[in-house]
């Protein structure tokens, strides 16, 4: 399937078969067209890639696509930047740096940025300021700007079904029909946020437990399975008592957990229902919601669990006090990688083995969004088209997203195999949570899921009225109800 991209330029980096041929500058130009302006789709069969930009002929000599990024006002990115100031020896600012030439070659086009928060932008867009072409949008902040914001459908110089365009995004983040916000390989911001269980090898090697991405391949990684080897990994350091020091199976901060178990086992609070709309999943199916919702609860509380701080769980992951650590991809990328930590990565585990698929959230990663304000969107649709696709792996192995994949993994240890094909199920397991009635509600969820304490009946009624009264604000919002 299209969203299989990601691996294809890994594993030409890696020598494990090729999918991609590495074309660059007026080179990749002139293979899809014979005006190195253009770019249109060639013949079927002429090259060993498929796709091909197709956009208009066109220049636009001297425009600027002024971007609001909110992302340059978080540190939870291993690169918040949509731009980047030359050559670095950085495989990534290098990637961006060389697709903002490409796009100034062929469109005539430059990039600008500014740390804009989303209450900002939304207050100049009230005012009827034009200033923004594009927007980035933490997905906790969507419910205040999305009804400033342009279907992307509607856009004719994007195409959405093309495999640089987020296929999970475009599922997932639709309503009725409508896609107000989504993620592009212009961005690493959606991967970058997901959360994916990293599993110390030399420990999973010692205890002599089936190879995990065997596991993984054969849909057999549930969250039974990880219990039972976290269970046997749990050794004390000797003095009796459970502290910080001692070995566990797995160290976890509990929002975390939670909201991430909610997502593997198909009960998202929010949801968007067969007819397209979002719905709240967790008061149409109150009992089921609760029943599995307890059942977590039950399967993680154990010794071999222990809740801490997101920094403290990584920290012991790193020491090797632990077998696994769940964590955002971006610790990979930033922070075991400089570490001689021999790890692999996983998706998160199934709820139970008959599930089709593994769901691997991306909680609140920044999203692309074209406000109404915006005086020539197909303009900048072109622009984000072919911003894109000179990000991905159709374009070159060395463009953003295949970059940013390699230092996901590329550590001081031995490079793992195993792990590309877990990234390409990661990437193709990609689960967006709605959040249209606030994080109110997600948050003492897990607040409950911590504390082992079992009334969440009584906790949904105390905020149903809260939650249903937001939810119908939303919709409202984008005349939608």
């Amino acid at each position: 399937m299209p969203t299989k991209r990601m691996l294809a330029a890994l594993v030409v980096l890696f020598m494990l078969f090729a999918l991609v041929s590495c074309t660059k500058g007026e080179n990749d130009a002139e293979t899809t067209t014979n005006n190195p302006q253009g770019s249109e789709v060639t013949t079927p069969g002429e090259t060993e890639n498929p796709y091909k930009l197709n956009i208009p002929d066109v220049r636009y000599d001297g425009y600027v696509l002024n971007i609001a990024n909110d992302a340059l006002n978080s540190s939870k990115y291993v690169y918040n930047s949509m731009m980047s100031d030359g050559i670095s020896g950085d495989v990534i600012k290098d990637a961006i740096y060389t697709r903002n030439l490409q796009l100034s070659e062929l469109l005539g086009v430059t990039i600008t940025e500014s740390p804009v928060n989303t209450s900002t932008v939304r207050n100049l867009i009230q005012a009827g300021e034009q200033e923004y072409d594009l927007i980035t949008v933490n997905l906790d902040n969507i419910p205040m700007i999305i009804g400033f914001a342009l279907d992307f459908n509607q856009i004719e110089t994007v195409d959405l079904d093309m495999p640089w365009w987020d296929q999970n995004a475009k599922r997932d983040l639709s309503i009725g029909g409508k896609l107000f916000y989504t993620y592009s390989d212009a961005v690493i911001f959606g991967l970058d946020n997901t959360r994916a269980v990293y599993f110390n090898q030399d420990m999973y090697n010692e205890l002599m437990l089936e190879d995990a991405y065997t596991l993984v391949e054969e849909g057999r990684w549930t969250m039974d399975k990880m219990i039972e080897y976290s269970q046997q990994a749990l050794r004390d350091d000797g003095d009796g008592v459970w502290t910080a020091k001692d070995t566990y199976g797995f160290v976890v901060r509990a929002v975390t957990l939670c909201e991430a178990l909610l997502i593997s086992a198909e009960i998202f609070p929010e949801q968007v229902g067969n007819d397209g709309m979002p719905y709240l999943y967790c008061y149409d199916n109150q009992d089921r919601f609760i029943n599995v919702f307890l059942d977590l609860m039950k399967k993680f509380d154990t010794d071999a669990v222990d809740y801490r701080s997101d920094a403290e769980s990584a920290a012991a992951f790193q020491d090797g006090l632990c077998l696994y650590y769940m964590g955002v991809l971006k610790q990979g990328a930033s922070l075991f990688r400089g570490s001689d930590l021999k790890y692999g990565i996983l998706p998160k585990p199934k709820y139970t083995e008959d599930q089709d698929r593994y769901y691997c959230v991306s909680p609140n990663g920044h999203a692309l969004l074209i406000p109404y304000t915006n005086t020539d969107p197909e303009r900048t649709g072109v622009v984000l088209e072919a911003m894109s696709y000179y990000s991905s792996n159709y374009y070159s192995d060395s463009a953003l997203m295949p970059s940013y994949f390699t230092i996901t993994q590329q550590g001081k240890t031995a490079i793992d195999p195993g792990s590309y094909r877990s990234l390409q199920i990661i990437h193709d397991s990609l689960a967006y949570e709605l959040k249209y009635s606030g994080t109110q509600l997600i948050l003492a969820l897990s607040g409950r899921f911590e504390a082992g304490k079992t009334d969440v009946a009584s906790l949904l009624k105390t905020l149903e009225k809260i939650a249903m009264n937001s939810f119908d604000n939303f919709l409202a919002s984008i005349n939608m109800k």
